[in-house]
């Protein structure tokens, strides 16, 4: 109410009114930072997506497909991957007052295959067999998977060999595989081992005392179980070349039999074995236990380094030596040939030596042997050709030389290390065939092999090992000096002294031995007539030296001499430090005396040794 020009009214009734009030269109803009998120790998932890927008407003995110579909679920922005692929998701902000919507932001997301090590047995097989089955085993399943989750493209595994591959290690490699999910990748090395008796080998053949009167030799080829060899036997007149195959069912050991059957000779039947690096035999001749094979052995090949082949460890010249002769048999009372064989022993570096010389009874010694991995010799050389039970035969066993500053990286077989069976049968005839010793023997030498450094006037390469130069006098350790000269003692010895004849007492008993390697008679004998006209000449080169001397006779009932020639064959010797009292050992052979009822030659030896 109210009062206006003194009238008064009463309060008005009231009247409520209503209105709306709106905001205007919204003005600001706003932008969202949605940086690229980084690749991921199947298996990943769920995944908090980021984005921020420019008004502070809260960003919300979309998932937009997948690729392949369902790999994916996206949720209060918290991304769960289920597969590898590719993921799209948008990240959205819709606007409030003042600002408006912002523009949406679309990413891509790539998820890689998870790695998935596949690894393979290592397995074995025999040589010209195929190869078998390579079973994967796999390592790094994520998110509960398991093999059987694998598409049914799995991976193979791969190898080089082939039936016709030679024994040994090959990679089994991962070949191919497919999965949507994981890359197959290498796991750990794997092998097949192709297993075969790939090599050479060689056994002595010995009767019931050891005696070698055999040698079996072998080589199976690396690619197969098939074997060629020779069979020597001191009662065949010819080597017999075998051939056969080997029965096998793993690369452990392998058994052969090797029969001979032909009509007009001894029927022969070999059992043999290979196992590991030993191969065992045992011959039957006419259905009877002969000889066997024990500890044979697989024979040296070269080491092949960065792809080159190495140098035998026992490479180099040598000097073999053969002496003291002893019956086998000390109730055989032949006579046994006086004197020293010898040979010069050339190991190549293939491990082959070569032996070249002569016996003590002049036959001509030349031969060949292989080593096995031990540097072990097996000689069996047939010096009589094709006469029965006639043979020289034993082990070279090689160990480094005990002086290894004068023969670095050198191997010997010391006196008394080593013996060999030397048999010689007699002739059924009486003819004329054999020049001495026609009884035949059977004895067993002494063997003594050293190294032998020629002389030479500048450092020498062996092996690669330098040596020094120096004299052949300086080689044999008599002389520090390269222009000294040394005395050495001669020591002829015979069964019967007698039998040097009347000039026996003019034989040196010394010789001069200059720098050079020259061997001359220290002055005139006293009575010229009587002068021997001795001789002896060396090949500085391998040690080996030849001579002559003369021998005067007068026969019964005359007063004219006779001259016999004697021919003297040997060698030096480098011996170690202890065996020093020996500079080299020869034979001599003897014709008979004028009137002497034989018409055989009988030998006799010829020692040098250091004269002070």
């Amino acid at each position: 109410g109210g009062d206006r020009n003194g009238v008064t009214y009463a309060p008005a009734a009231p009247v409520d009114q209503s209105f709306e009030v709106t905001l205007g269109p919204p003005t600001q803009t706003q932008t969202i930072t949605f940086a690229q998120p980084p690749a991921l790998t199947y298996g990943v932890d769920p995944v908090t997506l980021s984005a921020t927008a420019s008004s502070g407003l809260p960003v919300a995110f979309e998932l937009v497909s997948t690729v392949p579909a369902g790999i994916a679920t996206l949720e209060d922005g918290v991304l769960t991957v289920l597969g590898a692929g590719r993921i799209t998701v948008r990240a959205v902000q819709p606007g409030a007052f003042p600002f408006k919507a912002a523009a949406a932001i679309t990413r891509t997301i790539t998820v890689n295959k998870a790695p998935l090590a596949v690894s393979f047995e290592s397995v074995s097989r025999l040589v010209r067999q195929p190869n078998p089955a390579f079973t994967p085993v796999y390592s790094g399943f994520v998110n509960g998977d398991e093999q059987a989750d694998l598409a049914s493209t799995r991976p193979t595994g791969r190898t080089t060999a082939s039936a016709s591959s030679p024994a040994g290690q090959y990679p089994i490699t991962l070949s191919g595989g497919l999965d949507a999910n994981y890359r197959f990748v290498a796991g750990a090395p794997a092998f097949l081992t192709v297993e075969g008796f790939g090599g050479a080998y060689e056994a002595f053949l010995v009767d019931e005392l050891g005696s070698p009167l055999g040698k079996l030799e072998l080589l199976v080829p690396a690619n197969a179980l098939t074997y060629t060899g020779v069979l020597n036997l001191a009662a065949e007149p010819a080597s017999i070349a075998i051939r056969g195959t080997l029965a096998a069912t793993d690369g452990t050991a392998a058994t052969s039999t090797w029969v001979r059957t032909t009509n007009g000779v001894a029927a022969l039947s070999l059992s043999l074995m290979i196992e590991g690096d030993i191969l065992t035999a045992d011959l039957e001749r006419n259905g009877e236990p002969f000889l066997s094979a024990v500890d044979g052995s697989r024979l040296f090949t070269q080491p092949t380094v960065a792809g080159r082949k190495q140098p035998a460890p026992w490479i180099g010249a040598h000097t073999l030596v053969l002496r003291n002769p002893l019956p086998l048999d000390e109730s055989d009372a032949r006579a046994l040939p006086l004197g020293a064989g010898h040979a010069s022993a050339s190991i190549a570096a293939t491990g082959v030596m070569t032996l070249t010389g002569k016996l003590a009874d002049g036959t001509t010694l030349t031969t060949t042997a292989k080593a096995d991995a031990d540097g072990v010799y097996r000689v069996f050389a047939r010096p009589y050709a094709r006469r029965l039970q006639s043979v020289v035969a034993g082990e070279l066993a090689l160990e480094a030389h005990p002086d290894q500053t004068r023969f670095r990286n050198r191997f010997f077989v010391g006196a008394g290390d080593s013996s060999l069976i030397w048999t010689k049968a007699a002739l059924p005839s009486t003819g004329t065939q054999d020049k001495a010793y026609r009884a035949g023997f059977e004895a067993r030498v002494q063997a003594v092999l050293d190294p032998w450094l020629a002389p030479s006037a500048r450092v020498a390469t062996i092996n690669g090992v330098s040596v020094p130069a120096g004299t052949l006098v300086q080689r044999l350790g008599l002389a520090e000096l390269a222009t000294a000269a040394s005395s050495v003692a001669t020591t002829f010895v015979l069964e019967d002294e007698s039998a040097l004849g009347a000039r026996a007492a003019f034989l040196p008993a010394t010789l001069n031995l200059s720098a050079l390697g020259a061997f001359t008679v220290p002055a005139p004998l006293p009575v010229a007539v009587n002068n021997p006209a001795f001789t002896l000449r060396v090949t500085p080169t391998t040690g080996a030296f030849t001579g002559s001397f003369t021998l005067s006779d007068i026969p019964a009932g005359t007063t004219r001499a006779v001259v016999r020639k004697v021919t003297v064959s040997g060698t030096l010797r480098q011996g170690p430090e202890s065996e020093t009292a020996t500079l080299g050992h020869a034979h001599f052979l003897l014709d008979p005396v004028v009137g002497d009822t034989s018409t055989e030659q009988v030998s006799g030896e010829l020692q040098l040794s250091p004269a002070n």
